[in-house]
């Protein structure tokens, strides 16, 4: 649904690279098979290492002959990320929790998720590990979270939709009891938002673990990394950053 087959039939590129989905009816290149266009999937996402989404950079550059620029990046990145994460090793991890509810369900990472790896290399864990079964997309109902939300100061991942901590119990009374809702220690994705709605993480994030592994740490160790500016996280109720994202 998110290709124009029409427009990709008139243009007829020597390759088409497309997302893959774990739904089949959503997975573009067996219906190019179709129509005679070489598709390749990206996988990225679905990898299980931070670092691993980023070395599909050095699948891109192979198809324009430029493997030799992307190792370089890949290993810079890849360098900056194990610095940081040796950086914490041994700092004593923080319990966070993460998402939202959903018309009173609740997304749960799974344990071999990519994000649930950045955690871990910020030195913190995740509040509703317990909860995760062996479903491909995890989901509880919002009074199983509660009890190991009331236990941890940190909350990741909200909707950006939700401007204050005043939001969030305007949503949902219940969630007032939440020691994160009371400190102000709710973040969501969307620093560095412009005028024109966009944001770095939504094309960021894949490809620079290095980033996102910085701000987790911040979050949840400050004295680790002094004076640090996000580049993908914004505490609720903090006014839109308007400085330049890291590049």
């Amino acid at each position: 649904q998110h290709l124009d087959m029409e427009a990709l039939i008139a243009l007829r590129p020597d390759v088409i690279m497309s997302y893959w989905s774990a739904v089949p009816e959503f997975n573009a290149p067996a219906k190019l098979d179709e129509l005679g266009l070489r598709g390749v999937s990206m996988l990225g996402h679905w990898e299980r290492h931070p670092v691993g989404g980023l070395e599909w950079v050095e699948v891109v550059a192979a198809f324009a002959n430029h493997e030799a620029r992307a190792n370089a990046l890949v290993a810079g990145i890849r360098a900056r990320y194990d610095s940081l994460r040796h950086a914490v090793a041994t700092v004593p991890p923080r319990v966070v929790m993460h998402g939202m509810p959903q018309k009173d369900r609740w997304s749960l990472i799974r344990l071999d998720y990519a994000f649930h790896r950045l955690l871990q290399d910020a030195q913190l864990t995740y509040a509703f590990a317990d909860l995760v079964d062996g479903a491909a997309f995890p989901q509880t109902d919002l009074e199983s979270v509660l009890p190991a939300a009331r236990r941890t100061s940190l909350w990741l991942g909200v909707s950006s939709a939700w401007r204050t901590t005043a939001d969030i119990t305007a949503s949902d009374a219940r969630l007032a009891v939440l020691p994160a809702v009371r400190e102000a220690q709710v973040y969501t994705l969307d620093a560095h938002r412009d005028a024109d709605d966009r944001y770095p993480y939504p094309e960021q994030w894949l490809f620079r673990p290095d980033l996102y592994l910085a701000d987790l740490i911040a979050v949840g160790h400050p004295a680790q990394i002094p004076g640090h500016r996000f580049a993908f996280l914004r505490r609720l109720g903090d006014g839109p950053a308007t400085a330049t994202p890291r590049r």
